[in-house]
């Protein structure tokens, strides 16, 4: 049994229980991701280190899921089931998430600098994520490589010289 169909079944059937529900997985899958961008840039605007969540979202995003996407295509669920779609989205390969791939990087250099303030990007990276999987648009599989690589990116960032030049130590312990 393909476990990758048997979650999307059970997630994507929550699409349409009722109105809010539709309501909100339309917005999370499709919006909720401008605000998270939008506090990060705010941040950055009065302290420099987050910039570096945003590079490694793009990164991540732009460097590791765009190569691995040159590489392999993998149809999204809308193109090879029938299924609840919530959103428009072009017939691109949906391996890994972008998205999830983003806001999980951007997640973890956040978390690495501001533990609460981490945590609650991460639990909204997940809303936004799995919201996506409900939409009809990725594959739980897609959503899982998507975010192992943001984390992947996100550390391997934290762990630059360039990165620990413009975050002194003794500011993350403080967070």
């Amino acid at each position: 049994m393909n476990i990758d169909l048997v979650l999307f079944n059970f997630l994507n059937q929550l699409a349409f229980m009722n109105d809010f529900l539709v309501f909100f997985f339309r917005v999370s899958a499709k919006y909720l991701g401008y605000g998270l961008i939008a506090f990060v840039v705010f941040k950055a605007l009065t302290k420099r280190e987050y910039i570096f969540s945003l590079i490694a979202g793009f990164l991540s995003y732009y460097g590791i899921v765009e190569i691995i996407r040159m590489f392999s295509f993998k149809s999204r669920p809308f193109d090879d089931i029938v299924c609840s779609v919530l959103i428009e989205h072009k017939a691109t390969s949906s391996f890994p998430s972008g998205h999830s791939a983003f806001f999980f990087a951007l997640s973890y250099v956040v978390w690495h600098q501001n533990k609460k303030a981490g945590w609650v990007l991460f639990s909204l990276s997940s809303v936004i994520s799995l919201s996506r999987v409900v939409s009809g648009v990725h594959w739980p599989s897609d959503i899982l490589v998507g975010a192992l690589i943001g984390v992947l990116i996100g550390w391997l960032m934290t762990q630059t010289s360039i990165y620990r030049k413009f975050v002194p130590r003794e500011r993350l312990e403080l967070s």
